[in-house]
């Protein structure tokens, strides 16, 4: 799979809300914080986004130990030999023709096995090391971790694992990236649904402006607003939404697929589809048929 299409599905993940209330779903249905981390291994979501656990408090207020969380994490996400410490990450990674996307983390839990008298050898080798922390908060902070067995721990891996495969599913369905029409204010609302209706025909931001009855700069900015996107880029994905879904149901030249979504030559088209999928019309009606054939 060629990396801009890994990349592609990257930034619609991130923009999803489908994918948004998955994680805010595992959320509250586990008890840890629901990351999301691109291939690097680097954050980039976080349910709950403005509420961090206590051990992540912890984390945040001690170097030494925020290190220690981030030589934990790294280690599982390379497969190297993995530091023996008193928490637990489930860890899966998202991956699309053995491309990885990224990663889903639940973070952290703490093996029904593991003992009080491990947590406090850990804290004390920490404190030899520098770390300014009391036993009585650290043990806290850890005492609060959710408890799991090994059986619920694969349970665990084996539900995120499902739940990747239908977040990749969803994305590539092209649905839940366009915002969500009962979160848009009225105006935008109209446009939003104008565009649905009309995105095969020649469409501007000041044609729109004009019905709304506002200048063209003040839709724009309350566009962006709003949706997240800018309209030419909604537009765009409308367009391309309809598209991938012509070339999946149909057998219509690609030609024809362009001219009915709006696009007025097939090398605009072209270049569009690509900037957006990170394949080729062509390579996205070929990769759907195998999908569909491995069904």
């Amino acid at each position: 799979m060629p990396k801009t299409l890994s990349k592609a599905l990257f930034s619609k993940l991130l923009r999803s809300d489908h994918f948004h209330e998955q994680m805010n779903d595992f959320h509250h249905l586990s008890g840890m914080e629901c990351l999301f981390l691109d291939q690097m291994g680097r954050e980039r979501l976080k349910f709950p986004r403005h509420t961090p656990s206590p051990l992540r408090e912890a984390g945040l207020k001690n170097p030494e130990l925020a290190y220690q969380f981030e030589r934990y994490r790294q280690s599982r996400l390379t497969s190297v030999h993995t530091p023996d410490l008193p928490w637990i990450e489930l860890i899966q990674s998202i991956k699309i023709d053995q491309e990885l996307i990224g990663y889903w983390v639940l973070s952290a839990c703490r093996d029904a096995s593991l003992t009080a008298d491990s947590s406090r050898a850990f804290w004390s080798s920490m404190v030899t090391s520098g770390l300014d922390l009391r036993w009585t908060d650290w043990y806290s902070a850890w005492k609060k971790l959710p408890v799991l067995n090994q059986e619920q721990q694969q349970a665990w891996g084996r539900v995120l694992q499902l739940q990747s495969k239908k977040a990749i599913y969803e994305i590539e369905k092209v649905q839940g990236v366009l915002p969500k029409k009962e979160s848009l204010p009225p105006m935008i609302l109209s446009c939003c649904e104008y565009v649905q209706a009309h995105y095969m025909e020649t469409l501007h931001l000041k044609d729109l402006a004009d019905r709304s009855l506002v200048c063209p700069e003040h839709l724009s900015r309350v566009f962006h607003q709003s949706t997240g996107l800018r309209f030419r880029d909604y537009l765009a994905e409308t367009r391309i939404n309809a598209a991938c879904a012509a070339l999946t149901e149909s057998t219509d030249p690609i030609s024809q697929i362009a001219g009915r979504c709006g696009f007025s030559t097939l090398s605009r088209f072209n270049t569009c589809f690509k900037t957006h999928t990170g394949m080729t019309p062509s390579a996205w009606r070929k990769r759907k048929k195998r999908l569909f054939l491995k069904e």
